[in-house]
């Protein structure tokens, strides 16, 4: 689905609902706006992508950790950004590799392999 998408609704009576719900676009409720050309993801392509399940990422979005959903104004419907979500992706890379690589350089390889001096 993309950005133009949302604002087109399937049917009359559809458009009809988004309007009474609504007055803005789905993409002002988009923290920090949506992009010509950003894809929307729905939840099975966010796990997908994630290798997580909904309940981890609806309380990570709760605590503030992931990046939070974009109500369509169809029923209970939610996407999210495909940049906003890689975006998450590659912080949690970062992360990883700077701990990895403060964990390894806090312990140099050969204080693990030393033996006590004999006495």
């Amino acid at each position: 689905m993309n950005v133009r998408d949302i604002t087109s609704a399937p049917s009359k009576q559809a458009q009809a609902t988004c309007q009474k719900r609504r007055t803005r676009s789905a993409a002002v409720y988009a923290h920090g706006g949506l992009e010509q050309g950003d894809r929307l993801l729905t939840m099975q392509e966010v796990e997908r992508m994630t290798s997580a399940r909904k309940s981890w990422i609806y309380d990570r979005i709760s605590r503030g950790l992931f990046p939070r959903a974009i109500r369509l104004c169809t029923s209970r419907r939610v996407a999210w950004s495909e940049k906003a979500i890689q975006g998450w992706i590659d912080a949690q890379k970062a992360t990883a590799t700077t701990t990895q690589s403060t964990a390894t350089s806090t312990t140099p390889a050969t204080a693990l392999h030393t033996q006590p001096a004999a006495e």
